[in-house]
């Protein structure tokens, strides 16, 4: 008889004991949310330094993403690039190998920062024009064949390339 009585409050503060343990669990938070992954154009967008082929630092420049709010349409800004244009260019969908190429367009007339008349051409011939690994060997062509003499500048039509490497 004297085992049963204390039992019984042995019994008893065990079964209180698990009450209280698995009675009071932590309010669950929902996870947060998984970032998502960002465009393309988003990973492209940023600021650069540009450098030519044997590694000499030349200029600073920027390219700036726009997704326009009425169409499904991705634009590209580029401020200074060579150190001199800044425009802006609507982005083709891209798929296969270089998914991250993207263009700079044929623009028949371009101001530089001097207010000096070009013409612009993409010559991005794959691999150019390609972000990889944070960096980009762009390729593009500047004439002034249409206005050198108006504007009384030097005569120039020339094929650059250029390595921009993105600043983090």
């Amino acid at each position: 008889m004297k085992n049963h009585f204390l039992l019984k409050p042995v019994f008893i503060l065990c079964f209180m004991n698990f009450i209280l343990i698995y009675s009071c669990t932590k309010d669950k938070t929902p996870l947060p949310p998984t970032p998502t992954e960002p465009t393309k154009w988003e990973k492209i967008a940023g600021n650069y330094k540009v450098y030519d082929t044997l590694g000499f630092y030349m200029y600073d420049m920027n390219i700036s993403h726009y997704k326009s709010a009425f169409a499904n349409l991705d634009s590209l800004v580029f401020k200074n690039l060579d150190g001199c244009f800044t425009f802006g260019f609507q982005q083709p969908v891209y798929t296969g190998e270089y998914i991250n190429k993207f263009q700079f367009g044929h623009h028949q007339l371009l101001y530089d920062n001097f207010n000096n008349r070009w013409k612009f051409i993409e010559v991005g011939n794959l691999p150019y024009n390609n972000f990889k690994n944070d960096t980009i060997k762009l390729k593009f062509r500047i004439t002034n064949i249409n206005y050198w003499m108006e504007d009384a500048v030097p005569y120039c039509d020339t094929t650059k390339i250029q390595i921009a490497v993105k600043q983090h």
